[in-house]
C-alpha cells in the first residue's frame, strides 16, 4: 500500500519522489508487516513519466499482532 507521496522535487523532464509504503506479506505463515519509504527517480518521455530507479528503505519486518 503506498500513501501520499511526503517529497516529490521536479526539474525539467527529471523527477525525484518519496512515498510512505506498508508491506504486508507471510512469512513461514506467520502475517509480518513492513513499514518503509519507497524512494522514485523519473524521467518523462513523450508517453509520461517513467521510473528510472528506486529504493526501498525502512526497518525491518514485524509480525502483525
Amino acid at each position: 500500500m503506498l500513501g501520499a507521496p511526503t517529497r516529490v522535487e521536479v526539474s525539467g523532464n527529471r523527477a525525484y519522489a518519496i512515498l510512505p509504503a506498508t508491506h504486508i506479506f507471510k512469512m513461514k505463515g506467520r502475517a509480518m508487516r513492513e513499514v518503509a519509504q519507497l524512494t522514485f527517480t523519473l524521467a518523462k518521455d513523450p508517453a509520461g513519466w517513467k521510473i528510472v530507479s528506486w529504493a526501498w528503505t525502512g526497518p525491518k519486518a514485524i509480525p502483525v499482532r
